[in-house]
């Protein structure tokens, strides 16, 4: 299911999902004035008891700001391409919000640098997705109707839903534009760093490999030879062990009887 979440100053309008009709929501000054949260806490607590008090069901959510709540600078023609991220950050410099989102827009052959109040439009985000909705995109009303300043209507709600898609490709970063490009410079870092890695890693795999293979030859020969030179070590031990124990023997039993007869003669 889609909806749409529609912005115009101090109220808020929904439809879609299931709300066959468009419904509305005032906030007290005392919370949000001049779209500045004046208080968080209750800001969520007011729209937590909207969805409530409606029955709204999750649904992927298009927010839309009016011309009345965000601020606009229009791009002269110029001959040359102008520098639009310089143009961006100077524009983000002036507006008077404490965090800004700020994007390049066309409504026909016109375009136009808009500012929105980066706290506003992630607190409705962070407020909506833990009660399962999906907020899809911000978009201002400006790429419908310029400048004009068009209150809500079920016209305006059905003509949003018909191009959801195409309107989230236009759409100010949902999350952190900062988070996507420490991941993108994380990504290339890390992949710059892999080759080197996987050669010293398959180095060390080949170097240890073959000292495992010299290691199993050696193992196999050592064992082949130690049988055989283990009878050449003990039979000579056996012969003279023999050979010192007859000699001595001998000796003692042929002295005794050649004495007697060389003094007969």
């Amino acid at each position: 299911m889609r909806a749409v979440l529609f912005i115009d100053r101090n109220s808020l309008y929904y439809y879609g999902g299931n709300i066959a009709k468009p419904i509305s929501l005032a906030v007290p000054n005392d919370v949000l004035q001049d779209i500045e949260v004046i208080d968080d806490v209750a800001f969520k607590k007011i729209l937590i008891q909207f969805l409530k008090k409606y029955a709204i069901k999750p649904a992927l959510v298009m927010i839309c700001f009016s011309s009345q709540s965000y601020f606009v600078k229009q791009l002269e023609p110029q001959k040359e391409p102008p520098d639009i991220p310089t143009l961006l950050s100077n524009f983000a410099e002036i507006v008077p919000f404490s965090h800004v989102l700020v994007n390049l827009f066309t409504f026909q052959k016109n375009q136009a640098i808009i500012a929105l109040n980066k706290d506003l439009a992630y607190l409705l985000r962070d407020t909506l997705e833990p009660f399962g909705f999906k907020v899809e995109g911000f978009i201002p009303s400006y790429i419908f109707y310029g400048e004009r300043p068009i209150p809500f209507s079920l016209g305006i709600a059905q003509s949003i839903i018909k191009q959801f898609s195409s309107l989230q490709q236009v759409s100010f970063p949902v999350h952190e534009e900062e988070s996507v490009i420490i991941e993108a410079d994380e990504k290339e870092f890390s992949e710059q760093e892999t080759p080197k890695k996987t050669n010293s890693n398959l180095f060390i795999m080949i170097g240890v490999f073959g000292f495992l293979i010299l290691v199993l030859i050696y193992m196999l020969f050592f064992f082949r030879k130690s049988p055989k030179k283990q009878p050449t070590v003990t039979q000579p031990a056996q012969v003279q062990v023999v050979k010192t124990t007859t000699q001595p023997d001998k000796v003692k039993s042929v002295s005794p009887t050649v004495q007697p007869e060389v003094t007969n003669v």
